[in-house]
């Protein structure tokens, strides 16, 4: 998004935000989604433990297959967590161990891609 943002303006990125929740309201279709702030969005689903990586591999393989309108794509990084994985658990707390799972998977994305945007960042400045 920010590369968006400053290479071709604000509305192709606000754009883009867009189409980025398209793609996630068609692969959850029956579930709520909401945009939680910038470029980052929460859904609500009940999936079964066992459905939940052929359902996060066909929501990469939808962002894969996504193309906008100049041809760019989307990357993403997701975070989730299951009702159940504690007996104890407010939906503040799963929202917030899902963001940390979220930036966990992002920082693998990084150093696995070898263009870690952040690290560029750092050493300009």
């Amino acid at each position: 998004l920010k590369l968006t943002n400053d290479t071709k303006g604000h509305e192709a990125g606000d754009k883009l935000i867009k189409d980025a929740c398209s793609v996630i309201c068609k692969q959850f279709k029956h579930s709520p989604v909401f945009r939680i702030g910038g470029d980052e969005f929460a859904a609500l689903i009940n999936v079964p433990a066992d459905e939940r990586a052929a359902l996060i591999k066909k929501l990469h393989e939808s962002f894969d297959a996504w193309r906008g309108t100049t041809n760019q794509n989307i990357s993403i990084a997701i975070g989730y967590v299951g009702a159940k994985e504690h007996e104890v658990m407010t939906l503040d707390d799963m929202r917030r161990e899902a963001e940390k799972r979220m930036y966990a998977n992002k920082a693998d994305h990084y150093m696995q891609s070898g263009n870690d945007r952040r690290k560029a960042r750092n050493k300009e400045g």
